[in-house]
């Protein structure tokens, strides 16, 4: 007697062909676990479009290229897949947010030789916001028939934000392409360093393609305390000198250096400095301490 329930615990073609269950496949058309007899074939009475346990080869994305862009431009992806079958109609790329939220690009324009879609990432004003204190959306990136919401293929997709990143340091190590203009002070995607950096000096992060001599949070402006610990008794006057490192003084030295203290109850203090013989002299400390 055949019993079947090809849909249970099966939401994808991998874990459809894994049941081993004959009577059971995928259809790729409707992407769903289903029998033979209920897939709506690409071609009515042939195996067209259902794939059973005996087939492994589910419908793939191989790649994405770029597989993440900064959130405030737009970009078309070429997006490489395989053993998708005759579908027949247009195809959308499509993005799903932790959230919920889904959001469909334009059709997509199908390459026939190799299989190669390119869309159009949705208009910032289309996608959600990215959380406070995150710097990126990691979304489902799917491929969907058009005027369809069940995902032939999927992969991951990120949608980043350089701009999230307050310090040159964490610029600079970010998973992301980013890049830290010192003289303004901000992170950047490395697609527009050209632009927002224009006339200063970059320190490139660590996946940003190509050489640089200025690569990394060790090219980052820093300094360097003789303790890592400093103490100031209350009531007492006391001058800290601290060594600048990587500013190249003789160009940055012309634009004015701050100094900040932040406290433990998280306030910023700014107070005034001198710059001496490449080492940043913090005066009025006590000042701030007597505040506290």
């Amino acid at each position: 007697m055949r019993t079947s329930n090809c849909g249970e615990g099966a939401a994808t073609c991998i874990t459809c062909l894994a049941k081993r269950d004959p009577f059971c496949g995928w259809c790729v058309k409707n992407s769903i676990c289903t029998e033979e007899d209920t897939c709506e074939k690409v071609l009515p009475k042939t195996s067209s479009g259902w794939l059973d346990f005996q087939n492994n080869r589910c419908p793939n994305i191989k790649g994405v290229v770029p597989d993440k862009i900064q959130i405030t431009t737009a970009d078309f992806l070429n997006v490489s897949l395989e053993n998708m079958g005759d579908i027949k109609g247009r195809l959308q790329c499509s993005f799903r947010f932790a959230d919920g939220k889904v959001v469909n690009s334009e059709p997509a324009r199908q390459d026939p030789h190799d299989g190669t879609l390119r869309c159009a990432t949705p208009p910032i004003n289309r996608l959600p916001m990215i959380p406070p204190n995150e710097s990126h959306h990691l979304a489902t990136l799917s491929i969907v028939a058009e005027g369809r919401i069940t995902p032939i293929a999927s992969t991951n997709f990120s949608f980043y934000d350089c701009n999230r990143y307050t310090t040159c340091s964490t610029c600079a190590k970010s998973e992301f392409p980013c890049d830290w203009c010192l003289e303004s002070n901000e992170c950047v995607a490395g697609k527009l360093t050209e632009d927002k950096c224009r006339k200063q000096h970059i320190v490139n992060g660590l996946n940003r393609e190509g050489h640089s001599r200025r690569k990394g949070p060790q090219k980052c402006p820093h300094i360097v305390a003789p303790h890592t610990k400093l103490y100031v008794a209350a009531g007492e006057r006391r001058n800290i000198t601290v060594k600048a490192m990587r500013t190249w003084w003789s160009q940055l030295a012309n634009n004015g250096i701050k100094s900040n203290m932040l406290f433990d109850s998280g306030e910023l203090k700014r107070g005034p400095n001198n710059v001496l013989k490449m080492s940043i002299v913090v005066e009025r400390i006590v000042d701030e301490i007597r505040e506290k």
